[in-house]
Formats: structure tokens, C-alpha cells, sequence
């Protein structure tokens, strides 16, 4: 009887499996930080491989100009872009968006009175389309995770800005979107095949270009939730809550595994903890 209980136990004991499970979430999320970095450079640019290597005029540019002419004018734009994550920087070589493939479409419209020294434009709605299949993998990890092709976001974005003088200025994008109940596919070198995972979450990302007495300077926050639910090859149903707040050096954070809080983390404490180099990092460092 004791042998019995002792196999009993063996079969239904389970390995602790958590860093796969955070590494399938992350990249899972990686895919609303993918898309609020096209959003970003759909609103900012006017070229958006010419504006990311610095090789061309932004939307700012252009309305800084009038600034500093001191005209006010009327605000009219339609964004109407394909953003391909495939896309060369011209001056390294190197694609702007690492880790993904795949096409998405922005469209938005703002309009209104701008005034000399201040924003801001207001895009309003935003649609954001998945034109193909966007692929997010983790080259740390091996996951990956697909979102289909139509997949459409609803997002809302902003440029926001305030001039004092040519040497002296700031401008702020942002970008704001909710998701709920996104069904993708998943996959990892531990499983076979894909397998389907629905996410829900919010993103919320502010880039500021500042100019003080002629010095460039730019910050960076996210505040995001996301949470990734999915069951996996071994009728195991797994849901993993992410808790993102990041501004700049100050990181934190923090995962619940199946109601089991971990951290909080900064991204490096992250990466080394879960052999996880997806989990924002993309957010980051594209923006």
C-alpha cells in the first residue's frame, strides 16, 4: 500500500516550470510592446526608417518650425501608414524591429488649433491592424507567439509639446492601449507545435526629446498589466499576470505564476532570473 501511495505521488507530482511559463508569457506580451513602438513611429515620423536613424524630419520638425516662426495654424493630419517590423535602419544595417516580423497598419486622424509654446494633437481613435501574421520571438528562450493577421487594437496616442527657444524645448509621444481576451498562438522548444493563449492588458508608454540649453535628452516610461492565460500540451491550464512600471533606470517588475507573486524585478534581474531577454526589452529599445 505504501508503494502505491509513494507512485501515486510521484505521477502526480509536477517539475517547477516557472521560468518556462514567465518566458511564454513574456514574448506573448512582447507583441502589445511591438505594436505601441509602430504606433509610436507612425505618429512621430514622417519617414519612419529615415526618422529612427536620424536621417530625416519628424512630425515635430515640422510644427517646431512654425513655432519658433511664432504661428499659430490649424492642425490637420491623417495617419495613414503600413509599418513593416522588418524594416533596415539605413544607417546600421540592422532591422529597427528585432525579434518581430510582420506588417502592421496604423490609421488615426487629428486635428485643431495649435498655439505657439504648447501643445498638444490628439490622434483619436487609433486602428491598429495586424496586415500578416506578426511574429514575436525570444532568442534567449526560443519562444515565440503569433498574433493573426487582422487583429485589430483600438488605441488613442499624443504629441504633446512646450518651447521656450530654439535651444530650449520638449516634446512628448504617447501611446494608449486596452486589449481584452486576444486569442494568438504560443510556442516553445519544450512543447510541440503551437498552441492557442488568449491576453488582456493595458499599455501605456510616454517618450519625451528634450532640449535643454542646446543638449538633447530623452526619457522613457511604460506602465503596462497584461495577463496571458493558455492551456498547454498536458491539459494544464497555466495564467500568468505581468505588473510593468518603468521610467527610464527605475524598473519594477512584477509576475504572479499561477497566484504565485515573483519580484518585483528590473529588466537585467529579469532576463537573469527566467533566461528571458523578451520581457520589454523590445519596448525599450525601440522607442
Amino acid at each position: 500500500m505504501l508503494l502505491c501511495i509513494m507512485v501515486l505521488q510521484g505521477c502526480d507530482a509536477q517539475p517547477d516550470d516557472t521560468g518556462q511559463l514567465v518566458q511564454i508569457s513574456a514574448v506573448a506580451g512582447q507583441g502589445l510592446d511591438v505594436t505601441g513602438s509602430a504606433l509610436h513611429t507612425a505618429v512621430s515620423a514622417q519617414d519612419a526608417a529615415g526618422v529612427r536613424s536620424g536621417t530625416t524630419r519628424s512630425l515635430f520638425d515640422d510644427i517646431l518650425d512654425d513655432i519658433l516662426d511664432e504661428v499659430g495654424f490649424e492642425f490637420s493630419r491623417e495617419i495613414d501608414r503600413t509599418i513593416d517590423l522588418d524594416m533596415v535602419n539605413p544607417a546600421t544595417g540592422e532591422d529597427l524591429f528585432s525579434y518581430a516580423s510582420g506588417q502592421i497598419h496604423i490609421h488615426a486622424t487629428a486635428q485643431g488649433t495649435v498655439v505657439i509654446v504648447a501643445g498638444p494633437v490628439i490622434f483619436d481613435p487609433v486602428t491598429i491592424t495586424m496586415v500578416t501574421d506578426v511574429t514575436v520571438s525570444d532568442p534567449a528562450s526560443g519562444a515565440g507567439a503569433i498574433w493573426p493577421g487582422n487583429t485589430q487594437v483600438i488605441a488613442a496616442a499624443e504629441l504633446d509639446w512646450e518651447v521656450n527657444d530654439p535651444d530650449n524645448w520638449q516634446y512628448t509621444i504617447g501611446a494608449d492601449m486596452t486589449i481584452d481576451d486576444r486569442e494568438i498562438q504560443i510556442f516553445h522548444p519544450d512543447y510541440f507545435g503551437t498552441f492557442a493563449a488568449t491576453i488582456s492588458g493595458s499599455h501605456t508608454a510616454r517618450l519625451t526629446h528634450t532640449r535643454k540649453d542646446g543638449e538633447p535628452k530623452n526619457t522613457f516610461s511604460l506602465k503596462s498589466n497584461r495577463t496571458v492565460t493558455w492551456t498547454d500540451p498536458f491539459l494544464r491550464t497555466h495564467t500568468v499576470q505581468w505588473d510593468i512600471d518603468i521610467k527610464d533606470d527605475n524598473q519594477a517588475v512584477t509576475l504572479v505564476v499561477n497566484g504565485r507573486t515573483h519580484g518585483p524585478f528590473t529588466l537585467d534581474e529579469l532576463a537573469e532570473e527566467f533566461e528571458t531577454r523578451l520581457s520589454t526589452y523590445q519596448a525599450v529599445a525601440s522607442w
